[in-house]
């Protein structure tokens, strides 16, 4: 049987790791660092490919894949939550709990429209 106060602490972190996931990648508060890091490290085009390579950039960068990217962003933020609250539980809860109810109210703001 599960335990259902593990349950809601699975769902109120992974709302969390949904929460900050979008906000690194997706939302527009954080787009002057992606585009900082994207000058440095362009991420592919939506085909995988990257027309923009010149010989003095032959090859992408890392970090632009990585960032773009909001499955492998997700996989490390969801690592970096759970080692939190491994650690810290009382801070790591608090602070998803904000982090889930932003969720939430996006989720609620999407469906409404």
């Amino acid at each position: 049987m599960i335990d259902p106060e593990s349950l809601t602490v699975t769902l109120l972190l992974g709302l969390a790791t949904a929460r900050i996931t979008a906000l690194i990648v997706l939302d527009d508060l954080l787009e002057p660092l992606r585009h900082r890091l994207f000058t440095w490290s362009p991420p592919p085009d939506r085909d995988g490919e990257y027309p923009y390579l010149t010989p003095e950039r032959p090859r992408p960068r890392f970090a632009g894949r990585l960032l773009s990217c909001y499955h492998c962003i997700g996989v490390w933020v969801a690592a970096i939550i759970a080692i939190s609250y491994m650690m810290i539980p009382g801070v790591t809860i608090g602070l998803a709990f904000v982090a889930a109810i932003a969720q939430i109210s996006d989720l609620t703001l999407r469906w409404s429209r």
